[in-house]
């Protein structure tokens, strides 16, 4: 999310404006899909607490998130950060995905 309301506020096209919306509002979506399975499927409490603050807990998780953080503060180019920001859309969710993918399974 901070990711894209950093590109909002320096895109003044409406049209992707609209993208950074949507954006945000897929992210809500995927932030929701995430708790209801650690809900069903993760019954330990304590695996479950971790689970929800991966951020703060999960070491590749938190190497991510940092990662992403710093580009979003950073005084880089908007093209390189761009690519980032594909980067940890395209990149870092994949693995997310295969896991809800094969859960479906």
């Amino acid at each position: 999310e901070n990711l894209a309301q950093r590109f909002c506020s320096e895109v003044q096209l409406p049209e992707a404006r609209c993208f950074y919306g949507f954006q945000i509002a897929m992210e809500n979506i995927h932030s929701e899909t995430y708790s209801l399975l650690i809900d069903t499927y993760v019954k330990d409490t304590n695996e479950r607490a971790r689970l929800f603050h991966a951020v703060e807990r999960v070491p590749a998780v938190r190497a991510k998130a940092e990662w992403a953080l710093r580009w979003i503060g950073s005084d880089t180019s908007f093209a390189k950060r761009l690519v980032a920001f594909a980067c940890v859309e395209g990149i870092f969710f994949s693995g997310s995905f295969c896991a809800i993918f094969w859960l479906k399974k």
